[in-house]
């Protein structure tokens, strides 16, 4: 999620989450400030938690792509000296 739409579609989210998990500022208070306060660090405790879980995600994948790369990087130089010698037997042969 980059830029500014992101974040905002971050913060739909979070907010979303803090309403369905039913959360109310504290119901002492009746400073208007405090509640708005409290509100800010649910959403941005809601927010890290959801960047925390596209991150790990994120990790997994570039896992799985480092593991694709090696296998296909060990293929092609696998292929490249297969190709080598069949060339030289095929070469070795002809001139027989």
């Amino acid at each position: 999620m980059d830029g500014p739409e992101g974040s905002d579609l971050l913060r739909l989210k979070a907010e979303q989450a803090l309403r369905n998990k039913g959360a109310e500022p504290a119901a002492s208070s009746s400073d208007i400030d405090v509640r708005r306060q409290l509100h800010e660090l649910q959403v941005s405790q809601i927010e890290l938690t959801l960047q925390n879980s596209e991150l790990l995600e994120l990790q997994q994948a570039r896992r799985e792509i480092e593991l694709l790369l090696a296998r296909y990087t060990d293929l092609y130089e696998f292929a490249r000296s297969a190709i080598s010698r069949w060339a030289a037997t095929a070469s070795y042969t002809k001139s027989t």
